[in-house]
């Protein structure tokens, strides 16, 4: 399975805050926080390639970065930096893109994540095996604030419907989403709406509107999900003991 990090928005909010260093670079408990999400996701060895997208205003902090991927045994080509983009779901476009013209990995399986979320516990092999039935995989926990993006589910797990930030079940994505292969997601991020901002929702709603099969983890036993992405989450979660 391939792993791309869409790492290329502003921070607003924690540059408004004060904050000097960019949000991924933030310190977490003796590392940064993306040192910890790579840490969580790759240990169990389930991706084969690791792609990190980082936006252009971001440049001076490529030693640091190239310091973490190496960490990992990748290399300066696992990461690039692009342009503003008009949300996630262009820049995942972009590195999919990527995956498919410079890396060619033989397993198409593909998975977007963000950069201010931590998942403990998940197995990332299942999530692969899901990925060769359903066209998509979407990572979810509980919940019910409106600040999240939401799934309603069948009985056997397959997604009916995705919300932006509404709350239309207990299903809430924590930003993990998995497609079959880079060309699928290609495909349909290239025939769906674009608002102002460009969500993997979008994508998603696309794909159920004509019927493609898309799956969430049938439970969360074991799973932990630390949301790291205002700086109030940050904060409260760096004085919590």
């Amino acid at each position: 399975m391939n792993l791309i990090l869409c790492m290329a928005g502003l921070y607003r909010r924690f540059r408004d805050a004060g904050y000097e260093q960019p949000k991924f670079l933030l310190p977490w408990q003796g590392d940064v926080i993306i040192g910890h999400i790579l840490e969580e996701m790759l240990q169990d060895g389930a991706f084969d390639n690791l792609l990190l997208v980082a936006n252009r205003r971001d440049a001076a902090h490529r030693a640091a970065l190239a310091s973490i991927v190496a960490r990992h045994g990748y290399s300066e080509r696992n990461l690039i930096f692009i342009d503003d983009t008009r949300g996630q779901a262009e820049t995942a476009l972009l590195g999919a893109h990527y995956v498919m013209d410079e890396l060619q990995p033989a397993d198409q399986r593909l998975a977007f994540h963000n950069i201010d979320t931590i998942l403990y516990g998940r197995d990332y092999h299942r999530i692969a095996e899901a990925l060769t039935t359903a066209d998509g995989y979407i990572d979810v926990f509980p919940a019910d604030s409106p600040a999240y993006s939401y799934v309603t589910v069948d009985d056997a797990y397959r997604v009916t419907d995705i919300a932006e930030k509404v709350v239309i079940s207990n299903h809430a994505t924590t930003g993990f989403y998995g497609f079959r292969t880079p060309q699928l997601y290609a495909q349909w991020a290239q025939q769906s709406e674009w608002r102002n901002e460009f969500y993997i929702s979008d994508v998603y709603k696309r794909m159920l509107n004509a019927g493609a099969p898309l799956t969430i983890n049938p439970d969360s036993d074991g799973h932990r999900t630390l949301i790291l992405g205002t700086p109030a989450e940050y904060e409260a979660a760096c004085a919590a003991p």
